[in-house]
């Protein structure tokens, strides 16, 4: 089993988080708790030297619990659009600052961007580079 690595557990079971990172931290937003219920937590955690991960810790949590969520970190942004809320799918798109060492800004920012077109949850998220075709 030579080049496998333990990965630490995350730190409250939870499935079906979204998933991003940058170029030091790897975050999990929300995802739909044991209970069937979604999750309002943010876990972020350090990519090592030697390409591990390290341990998860708490980030300031989503303002309502989302599961199905995705999220894009762009800048020194991360996004969240959409996701499943407790009765019904959100079209919110949310933001906050990563302030360094994988923590995030006090607050999400529910009020600058656009909500998406519909409500959704589960959509695709991709970053294309300028110049790059999306086809």
């Amino acid at each position: 089993r030579t080049g496998l690595r333990r990965v630490p557990a995350r730190a409250t079971p939870c499935r079906r988080g979204s998933l991003c990172a940058d170029d030091t931290h790897l975050y999990v937003v929300g995802g739909t708790l044991s209970s069937g219920s979604p999750s309002d937590l943010v876990l972020s955690a350090p990519f090592q030297s030697d390409g591990s991960l390290g341990e998860f810790t708490h980030q300031t949590k989503l303002p309502t619990p989302l599961g199905a969520t995705r999220c894009l970190v762009r800048g020194e942004k991360v996004y969240v659009f959409g996701g499943q809320g407790t009765s019904e799918r959100s079209a919110l798109v949310l933001m906050n600052d990563l302030t360094g060492g994988g923590a995030l800004g006090s607050a999400w920012d529910t009020t600058t961007n656009r909500a998406l077109p519909y409500a959704r949850s589960g959509a695709a998220v991709a970053l294309v580079p300028l110049g790059a075709s999306a086809n």
